[in-house]
């Protein structure tokens, strides 16, 4: 079982084992928290179709971080069980770990997405982009 398929199952098993006992004792500020979750959540799969039933190029920037994980969520809850509409870009900055890497093209995998990867280093050696220097130095602004 894909990590994926093991979180869906998850999801679906917390849901199914929640009595209505659970619910009781969520006060109003609780559900009005969860309530807002929910709304802020369709908005964003709303959203989404909208950019792919709109746009002409778009693509889902992914980092490997937990803000692009939940992205990628949300854009599965949005088009599953079809196929992506547009594919991942990975801005690699060539300051990842590894495992970063290895957790990105295993979950795309997974997916069945397509994946560009751009480089950092690639626009620096093709003069696009100016390496900063000194020891304050990031090239996460380098990914624009």
């Amino acid at each position: 079982m894909n990590s994926i398929t093991a979180q869906r199952a998850a999801d679906e098993a917390r849901e199914q084992n929640s009595s209505s006992a659970d619910v009781t004792f969520l006060n109003s500020a609780t559900k009005s928290k969860v309530s807002h979750l929910a709304w802020l959540e369709s908005e964003a799969i709303h959203i989404m179709r909208e950019v792919a039933a709109e746009c002409s190029n778009p693509v889902l920037l992914f980092s490997g971080g937990k803000d692009s994980i939940v992205l990628l969520r949300l854009a599965e809850k949005a088009f599953r069980p079809g196929k992506f509409p547009f594919p991942l870009m990975h801005i690699d900055t060539e300051h990842n770990f590894p495992e970063v890497i290895e957790f990105r093209d295993r979950l795309v995998g997974e997916l069945g997405a397509h994946l560009i990867v751009a480089s950092v280093q690639d626009s620096i050696d093709r003069g696009r982009v100016v390496e900063q220097t000194g020891p304050r130095a990031s090239r996460n602004q380098l990914q624009t």
